[in-house]
């Protein structure tokens, strides 16, 4: 069995753990993740790492060096709702299967490697996004236990009276973090690898909209104070808005929802969610300048009109050593590349607040993710696994 082969098989394994009906979902803290983190112990285990949680649930394994320092390596393992299988899994299992071969090819490494399991990336659970490394960072406070899931309970309540600060780390000489691209450019230039030099920034936010509970078909239109009208000219504005801030600005309002939730009942609330992106952080200023003229605006027409932030993160320029130590080792592979941003989130943007952070993308196919049609082939799957193998062992089993 070729490794692509390999590297396929456990992520279809994977991704068993976490369907039901046909949908695929990992939440944090849930059975899925249950089910998906016994999996990884399992395979930790035959790879002979030391296996441990931290306080906030990040699963490690632990190959220990003649140093204490450590370098890292991994992704998170939650998915969106109705996900592919490839979205952060491939970069944990590659990881695993990397640092798990050089072990056995090259014995104990000079600096102790950690392969980890982040906890809650994508923020499905509680909107919020990079809880696991923001545990380690030390970035998370006292306010992310107040966080809540679609059902109302507190992140609090998921810790088991752990104290979230003791996952803070300070020996951490390097985080390196392999991804699907999520987008198509890798594809369309028929390139194997990209060696990611910055990632976009965001801001990710809940917004409310009160107007006033009626009837349906007694309150005249010129009368009613709709809240789902509201929300939709907001919405229209900061699409209109964001066009004219850059063309590379990206805007989405995944979730949006009224409430009492009846046909013949003017709504008393609309929420929807908006999620902003760009690498400028001028722009993302700009945008967010933008959702404030737009929250006043709501409220002069007799709206009230609230915005919950939940994730704001700033572009993030990685690691230049970091950079050029993947580059380096795709050049000693022979393995094409070109330097690039990310146009998604990822850890590696939060772990570079602190340590020294490198990111590599493998293609992804039609640039599509975050949907059941994600796929990266088997060969490009390899090629991944081939240069952070490399970079591992520039890193930590270089002499």
């Amino acid at each position: 069995m070729s490794i692509g082969e390999k590297i396929e098989k456990k992520l279809a394994a994977f991704a068993a753990c976490a369907t039901d009906g046909g949908t695929l979902w990992r939440p944090s803290f849930s059975a899925a993740d249950d089910r998906s983190c016994a999996l990884l112990e399992t395979w930790l285990a035959e790879e002979n790492m030391e296996i441990y949680r931290d306080a906030l649930g990040n699963l490690f394994g632990r190959i220990p060096g003649r140093e204490s320092r450590v370098v890292m390596v991994g992704s998170h393992r939650d998915s969106v709702k109705n996900g592919g299988r490839y979205d952060g899994a491939a970069g944990l299992i590659i990881a695993m299967l990397a640092a798990g071969e050089l072990y056995r090819e090259l014995g104990a490494p000079q600096k102790t490697v950690e392969v980890v399991a982040l906890q809650e990336e994508e923020g499905s659970q509680f909107l919020s996004g990079f809880l696991g490394s923001k545990a380690i960072t030390g970035l998370l406070t006292e306010r992310a236990l107040d966080l809540r899931d679609r059902q109302g309970t507190r992140l609090e309540a998921f810790l088991s009276g752990a104290d979230f600060r003791q996952a803070v780390r300070d020996d951490i000489d390097l985080f390196l973090e392999l991804h699907i691209e999520q987008g198509p450019y890798l594809e369309q230039e028929n390139l194997p690898l990209g060696v990611v030099e910055t990632i976009v920034g965001l801001i990710i936010a809940r917004v409310t909209v009160t107007g006033q509970q009626n009837h349906a078909g007694t309150t005249p239109m010129h009368l009613r104070r709709d809240p789902v009208r509201g929300a939709t000219e907001m919405i229209t504005a900061l699409l209109q808005g964001a066009a004219a801030i850059s063309p590379k600005v990206t805007m989405t309002f995944g979730e949006l929802s009224a409430a009492p939730g009846a046909s013949n009942v003017i709504p008393q609330t609309v929420c929807f969610s908006v999620d902003c992106r760009d690498v400028d952080a001028a722009n993302l200023d700009a945008l967010n300048r933008l959702i404030q003229e737009n929250l006043t605006a709501l409220e002069t027409k007799g709206y009230g009109a609230a915005i919950e932030y939940r994730c704001i993160e700033q572009p993030k320029e990685l690691s230049k050593d970091a950079v050029d130590l993947i580059a380096k080792s795709a050049d000693q592979l022979e393995i094409p590349y070109t330097r690039m941003s990310s146009g998604a989130g990822h850890d590696a943007q939060i772990m570079a607040t602190r340590f020294p952070a490198g990111m590599l993308f493998v293609p992804s196919r039609s640039g599509i993710s975050h949907s059941p049609d994600e796929y990266t082939s088997p060969a490009n799957l390899a090629t991944g696994f081939a240069v952070l193998k490399q970079a591992l062992r520039n890193a930590a089993w270089q002499r």
